[in-house]
């Protein structure tokens, strides 16, 4: 179930994704600004800029490994990682967590809703309407949402992995975070996805 799941999941974003894409590019001038983008990091001294850049790359590097060992034998074979894909999952899942949280405070202030994004909603709102002559700036509202989306998603997929450590559970509780575990990882992971989208097509960083 959780295979099936996952595909099809996964296509819906990809499919997702294609359909916007090609929608802004026919709609850029209207819709967005090809001005500089309000950046993470942006402003801040060159060793702090380094530091955040570098967790940001452990971060990626740490997501790599365990959706790759995660979700490998999952939508291979449908089973569970077992073996060296299992002793790289739990080896790089301790390092996502302290680097996840730790780019969470860098990037947290930065990513606080405003005023601007309420703005600019209310002017896309506009440009829906058909109201051509309204001038939405560029925002980051959709990268901010999918960055607190991943922290959201990343809590269960945490929490799952580390209550299961400890004999309070039953076989169906254990059952029951395993599952959670999966899905949650599931929705982190179509999450980031949308996020590195948003990065990668409105250059944000």
């Amino acid at each position: 179930m959780f295979r099936v799941v996952s595909i099809i999941g996964i296509l819906i974003t990809l499919v997702g994704i294609a359909l916007h894409y090609r929608a802004l590019r026919a709609r850029r001038g209207d819709l967005v600004d090809t001005a500089p983008s309000r950046q993470p990091g942006r402003g801040e001294t060159t060793v702090l800029n380094r530091f955040r850049k570098l967790v940001y790359f452990i971060v990626l590097a740490c997501f790599g490994v365990l959706v790759v060992t995660g979700f490998g034998p999952a939508l291979i074979v449908g089973e569970h990682p077992a073996g060296y894909l299992l002793m790289l999952h739990v080896a790089a899942a301790p390092i996502f967590a302290v680097s996840l949280a730790v780019l969470t405070l860098m990037w947290a202030y930065r990513c606080r809703f405003d005023q601007s994004d309420w703005r600019w909603l209310l002017r896309l709102c506009r440009l829906e309407a058909g109201n051509t002559k309204a001038d939405p700036d560029r925002s980051d509202f959709g990268q901010k949402v999918f960055f607190w989306l991943i922290i959201l998603f990343a809590l269960p997929v945490i929490l799952s992995a580390i209550m299961s450590m400890f004999p309070l559970f039953g076989t169906m509780g254990l059952g029951f975070l395993s599952q959670l575990h999966r899905y949650s990882a599931l929705l982190l992971v179509i999450a980031a996805v949308m996020h590195t989208y948003q990065i990668v097509f409105f250059n944000k960083r």
